[in-house]
């Protein structure tokens, strides 16, 4: 199993820019999908994931303050192979659920969040993951004026960087 953490301090967008990802592989590979998996309901048609992860995109993408960042942890199956997304990670506990997400759903490739420091670090160390900085705007004094390029950046870093990993 390859592990991909996609690493930042909080609320760089790691966990939309995962959403992102989700969403081009099943827009990417939707006639080559065998199955869908949501953890939280086992196997999902792929057209109501798809659906339901526009949905959370589009209302998290509106930019409002204080707004409920709600996380994923989907499986697909793609041509017999595994990859499977986690959104959370911001604490111990979420990474090490995802690990066990992972571990469940049997899978190739598995992408995860995480901070850059602390216990969920070390134990994606311990499983040989591969660390990913998140892309993210600094300095920017007036968070307002930069939220449209911040979220064009996590779009970028979905589509150009963690996307071609699948791939490989």
């Amino acid at each position: 199993m390859e592990i991909y953490a996609l690493q930042g301090v909080s609320n760089t967008g790691k966990s939309i820019t995962l959403k992102l990802l989700f969403l081009e592989i099943l827009e990417k590979y939707f006639d080559k999908i065998e199955e869908v998996r949501e953890k939280s309901v086992g196997i999902c048609d792929k057209k109501q994931a798809l659906d339901k992860i526009k949905a959370q995109i589009f209302k998290e993408s509106k930019f409002e303050e204080n707004s409920y960042v709600e996380n994923i942890n989907y499986s697909v199956k793609i041509n017999g192979k595994i990859i499977t997304v986690a959104s959370a990670g911001d604490s111990e506990k979420e990474v090490s659920e995802a690990v066990a997400w992972f571990e469940k759903t049997g899978c190739d490739i598995g992408f995860c969040a995480v901070r850059t420091k602390g216990n969920g670090v070390e134990l994606l160390t311990q499983k040989g993951a591969a660390f990913i900085k998140k892309a993210h705007l600094t300095n920017a004094t007036d968070w307002s004026k930069f939220k449209e390029t911040a979220y064009s950046l996590d779009i970028w870093q979905a589509k150009e960087v963690l996307l071609p990993l699948i791939s490989n």
